[in-house]
């Protein structure tokens, strides 16, 4: 009641003002509650992308690292000296040698020459750990099979699990080819490693989990690395090859995001261990301070559009005490500033007219700094085009340059291509002519290395020739010939070429051919048959079992080659880079099937230049569909 009161007595002013006050209030709250949830989802948004892009860096400076050491093994595993120590327990020669004593070249933390029996030669460690032996002979008894392989091994201090150990493994075998032992070289993962990983950004604060534990981190993680049971859930996603991103955002105001990111740490092609990985971001604090500063420009245009409508409803509300007033304001308003109303009283128009004085004054004030910030403006303006003009023209002319070195990258590749082609030729013609027994009579074994020789020289020729069909195609030279083909006829020396191939592996396959396939088509004889070719080589390269079928159809003026297989499918991820050159699903040293990843690359690039798709469909475990679709014009269909 006394409120009620109090407000009914008060005068219009302070009404006003307080309803003023309400509508400014209401208006920041509303403001507040509808951009603060777009703000916060922006900023962990941002900082999703910025710890999936630090993992990229993580896990590629890790594989580089572990490459280095396959480096080392390999160099090691073909040193005199370490041979004569294993075939004659020569260790004069093995320390003559100087090979082993290289490792700080080599960023090598210890270096183990075993022999087939496990017995150790040679065992230089810098550090005072004790290496996993089982782990080790484990590593050592894979390369004796494999050649090289790699691992992570556990390691104790005192009977106290510590760092583990980076170790990659290489046989040796002598001039003849026999297995004599194998060379182990290992880094420690310890503090100066993981720093190593993160390439000196001190944002970034890396630990290695394994087995269940952290083993290693950063130098200055903070605390939080190492709280494993609050992410035991992002840590067995990594586990299974995902990459979790988890970002907390406390509030808008005094916010102190959380960044933290789990990745996979693979070795060997298996998943060993967890990257935790922490972030800072000191950029998410400066987007958020700038939003917020948004904001408060957004209240204090409110807070001016408010204040002017006050203005208006004053006037209106005692426009009569202030008519006298109304000549003077009238000379302010017309812009001379200079003019001063006269406080006589402090009464309500007292203090109006004093207030009026003093935003006069302001006012005044702030045209004259708005005329001097316009002049700076305009002056940095001015500036600032002509550095965008001249940075546009540079980059005009380094993008010339780099397609003029682009272009005679592939010319040059194109030529050296074919001047590989003339000698392999000879070489391929010779071993034919030796194979046959024109002039010269061979002995089983020579008879062997020869077969061997002509074989890795016609795959030696088959791989130059899709190399230099890419150069070709990327330098702009390979120019196609179109001509009159009879479909059924091209498709008969198709299945004779790659028949052998199907009975090597005892397919089934099938060459079938649609009523509506006209008999003669306009085409590019050398390019369709590069395409078929590759595809169907492909299908039986990856089919152990089952069948594999061509199949030539139109659909209305588009020409269809379908190659269906029930080998072992493409898995999604691997969909997006598998028409990328030199690129396979399993690009490992280990992989079970061979071959460049040249194949898939020259179908494509030569089907977009016939005007043409491919288009894949697989399942893994089921086979894959590759389906290429040519358009053919009317007058390129010959019935």
């Amino acid at each position: 009641m006394r409120l009620t009161n109090a407000f009914r007595n008060a005068s219009i002013a302070v009404k006003i003002a307080i309803f003023a006050l309400l509508t400014t209030l209401i208006f920041i709250v509303s403001l507040v509650s509808l951009i603060a949830p777009n703000i916060l989802g922006a900023i962990a948004s941002y900082g999703q992308e910025q710890a999936l892009s630090e993992v990229k860096i993580v896990q590629s400076q890790f594989t580089l690292l572990e490459k280095q050491l396959t480096s080392a093994t390999s160099f090691l595993s073909f040193a005199s000296g370490v041979r004569s120590a294993l075939e004659n327990g020569d260790l004069g020669a093995l320390r003559a040698s100087a090979i082993l004593f290289q490792d700080d070249a080599l960023t090598l933390d210890f270096v183990h020459v075993v022999r087939l029996d496990g017995g150790v030669v040679v065992n230089l460690q810098k550090f005072v750990n004790r290496v996993d032996r089982d782990g080790l002979k484990l590593l050592a008894d894979e390369a004796f099979e494999q050649g090289t392989t790699s691992g992570l091994v556990g390691s104790t201090v005192d009977g106290e699990a510590a760092a583990p150990v980076l170790v990659t493994v290489s046989s040796v075998k002598d001039s003849s080819g026999t297995l004599l032992g194998a060379v182990l070289v290992g880094r420690r993962v310890d503090t100066a490693f993981m720093d190593q990983l993160r390439l000196e950004r001190e944002e970034t604060h890396v630990g290695l989990l394994y087995q269940g534990g952290l083993v290693a981190q950063t130098t200055g993680a903070p605390n939080e690395i190492d709280r494993l049971d609050e992410a035991a859930d992002l840590i067995a996603q990594a586990q299974e090859g995902e990459i979790p991103v988890k970002v907390s955002l406390g509030g808008l105001i005094n916010n102190t995001p959380d960044i933290q990111a789990y990745a996979p740490a693979i070795v060997g092609g298996s998943t060993v261990g967890v990257f935790a990985l922490r972030i800072e971001y000191s950029v998410l604090f400066s987007l958020q301070a700038k939003l917020m500063e948004n904001i408060r420009i957004a209240v204090v245009i409110v807070a001016l559009i408010v204040s002017n409508v006050l203005v208006v409803l004053i006037q209106q509300g005692i426009i009569r005490p202030v008519r006298n007033l109304i000549g003077q304001i009238e000379r302010i308003t017309s812009g001379d500033y200079s003019e001063r109303l006269a406080v006589l009283s402090t009464d309500e128009i007292g203090r109006m007219s004093a207030s009026f004085n003093r935003m006069s004054d302001v006012v005044q004030q702030r045209e004259a700094d708005l005329k001097t910030l316009n002049q700076t403006l305009e002056q940095r303006v001015r500036e600032r085009t002509r550095e965008m003009r001249e940075a546009r023209d540079d980059a005009v002319a380094a993008q010339r340059l780099a397609q003029e070195n682009s272009r005679l990258k592939s010319e040059f590749l194109a030529t050296m291509s074919h001047e590989l082609r003339t000698p392999l030729n000879a070489i391929e013609g010779f071993s034919g002519i030796m194979l046959s027994g024109m002039g010269v009579e061979l002995s089983p074994i020579a008879e062997d290395m020869m077969k061997r020789v002509s074989a890795n020289s016609k795959r030696l020729l088959h791989l130059i020739n899709d190399f230099l069909d890419l150069s070709r195609i990327e330098s702009g030279r390979l120019d196609f010939v179109k001509e009159p083909l009879n479909i059924r006829r091209l498709a008969k020396r198709w299945r004779e070429s790659v028949s052998v191939l199907a009975e090597e592996k005892r397919l089934d396959f099938k060459v079938v051919i649609d009523e509506n396939v006209p008999e003669t088509v306009m085409n590019d004889e050398d390019a369709l048959t590069k395409i078929v070719i590759n595809l169907l080589s492909n299908a039986f390269k990856f089919t152990r079992q089952g069948s594999v079928e061509l199949r030539l159809e139109m659909r209305e003026s588009r020409f269809i080659i379908k190659v269906t297989d029930t080998g072992i499918g493409i898995p999604i991820h691997a969909r997006d880079y598998i028409f990328e050159e030199f690129r396979q699903v399993d690009g490992s040293s280990k992989r079970e099937y061979g071959g460049t990843g040249l194949g898939l690359a020259l179908v494509s690039k030569l089907t977009r230049l016939l005007n043409g798709s491919v288009l894949l469909e697989s399942e893994v475990g089921k086979g894959s569909v590759f389906t290429v679709e040519l358009a053919l014009e009317a007058e390129e269909i010959l019935a």
